[in-house]
């Protein structure tokens, strides 16, 4: 077993080429297959996807939670025949509310030739598994744009946007940004001066296996002072899920 830092943070995962907080197995989830799209006018593609093969995979943890996934560490590659059809990872992996299961997608960038046979998938998935959290807090403060918070060696965040949100019945949007791994932060939670939760939801964000991370929150209120409050993983372990498959349209063949 080896120790692999993210980025200059404090946080540590172990890597292992089997899994030792739990067993991790994967199956196929679905198959989609864009040929072409109607017209070449907006909105007009099929299933709004571009054209090629779009495979759905479900991976489930039968004991720690399944946090997320390394991109950059994971490797699928999908052949028909001899023909590579390239491979891509899409960015709404969804991952369930007790953690035990997480639905995965990946497309490939060609069609397979005519007369194709199965498809053949072969590579590994980095998944990232945790069981223990740790909450860190920011002091009541009249936070303002540009505000740098850091919880120890651990995490560092900085607040870039503090506006009024354009529609909705929200009075607060706050924007963070960090060099870290996405998959440590497990939850934000806003109090305000008298330590009540403000109702929160969390918005848009980029930074998906990116060093930089951005995530903004919509406040129901919008006080003078509050609390920021963050979950983070702190036993994140990553194991790797090997894929071995053909399949057909009836799933694995």
């Amino acid at each position: 077993m080896t120790m692999k830092h993210l980025f200059a943070s404090g946080i540590t995962i172990l890597t292992c080429s089997v899994t030792t907080l739990a067993d991790v197995s994967v199956k196929p989830a679905g198959m989609r297959i864009v040929w072409d799209s109607p017209s070449e006018e907006p909105n007009f593609d099929t299933y709004h996807s571009n054209e090629g093969v779009n495979l759905c995979f479900s991976l489930n943890s039968d004991g720690e939670k399944i946090i997320g996934y390394r991109v950059g560490d994971s490797d699928v590659t999908v052949k028909v025949g001899g023909q590579n059809l390239g491979v891509k990872f899409q960015s709404w992996e969804k991952i369930s509310k007790d953690g035990k299961s997480m639905k995965l997608e990946v497309a490939t960038d060609k069609l397979p030739e005519r007369k194709a046979g199965k498809f053949k998938v072969s590579g590994s998935i980095k998944v990232l598994l945790a069981s223990k959290k740790e909450t860190k807090s920011t002091e009541v403060k009249a936070f303002k744009e540009g505000d740098k918070v850091t919880f120890g060696d651990d995490f560092a965040f900085k607040i870039i946007g503090l506006s009024k949100p354009t529609f909705g019945d929200y009075e607060l949007d706050v924007v963070l940004v960090w060099k870290h791994d996405i998959s440590a932060l497990a939850e934000v939670r806003f109090y305000d001066e008298d330590g009540k939760l403000i109702e929160s939801r969390q918005g848009g964000g980029g930074g998906h296996g990116e060093p930089v991370v951005v995530r903004s929150y919509s406040l129901k209120k919008k006080p003078e002072a509050f609390k920021i409050e963050m979950d983070l993983w702190e036993d994140i372990e990553m194991v790797t899920v090997p894929l071995k498959m053909n399949l057909g349209l009836s799933g694995v063949e």
